[in-house]
């Protein structure tokens, strides 16, 4: 289930992102549930205290051997 965090002083999304063990903060920037808040913040790296950023559900990674 896709996790709100409410954005902090000094909060960006690469922080956010390491925060909830994901590599790419990518996959939280350009998840569509994102889609209001990326319009509204053009730079992932400036959030205001208040935003609310959906974290996305970890998919789990499958390789073929």
């Amino acid at each position: 289930m896709p996790k709100n965090h409410t954005v902090v002083q000094s909060d960006h999304i690469a922080k956010i992102a390491e925060k909830y063990h994901f590599f790419d903060y990518t996959i939280i920037w350009d998840d569509g549930a994102n889609a209001d808040l990326k319009s509204k913040r053009t730079n992932p790296n400036l959030l205001y205290p208040g935003d609310v950023v959906v974290v996305p559900d970890k998919t789990p990674k499958t390789e073929t051997r």
